[in-house]
């Protein structure tokens, strides 16, 4: 699936800076600080590194429409890892650390959520190339319907 971006944005845990007066010359510091900024269309690429609570993001990472979220495709997402839990909006009874809404797309990260859900899907359109999905309680995408009988 190829879609045209309007913005690229750069994370970095290990040197980057969510402070507006460090923008637009560093990345980001956190995955949360860049999905805010993305605003609609928008490639996300992450560098190699932890994205956990204990470098500042807030789970679960909320993923939107035509956002693409991309890591290390040639090597599955090998030194990208997303690590979290959160209660998902709408429905804390699940927890999960990526939730991807409508044309969202995730590409080359390592997800691991031993708590809940590695990846929530609330669209049927979504894109997840090579990806790894360690260490969860659910080793699924999972979707936030089931479809209805055909």
């Amino acid at each position: 699936m190829v879609q045209a971006v309007a913005k690229t944005l750069e994370v970095d845990p290990s040197r980057g800076v969510d402070e507006p007066s460090g923008r637009p010359h560093l990345p980001y510091k956190t995955l949360t600080a860049a999905l805010v900024a993305a605003q609609g269309s928008a490639l996300i690429r992450l560098a190699t590194g932890a994205y956990s609570a204990a470098s500042g993001e807030r789970f679960p990472l909320i993923v939107g429409e035509q956002v693409i979220v991309m890591g290390q495709e040639a090597t599955q997402g090998e030194g990208v890892v997303i690590s979290g839990s959160g209660a998902v909006p709408g429905d804390g009874a699940r927890a999960a650390a990526l939730v991807v809404e409508g044309q969202g797309q995730l590409r080359g990260l390592t997800v691991q959520n031993p708590q809940g859900i590695g990846i929530l899907v609330r669209s049927a359109r979504l894109w997840c190339e090579p990806a790894e999905l360690t260490n969860v309680l659910r080793r699924v995408c999972m979707p936030w319907e089931w479809p209805a009988p055909w």
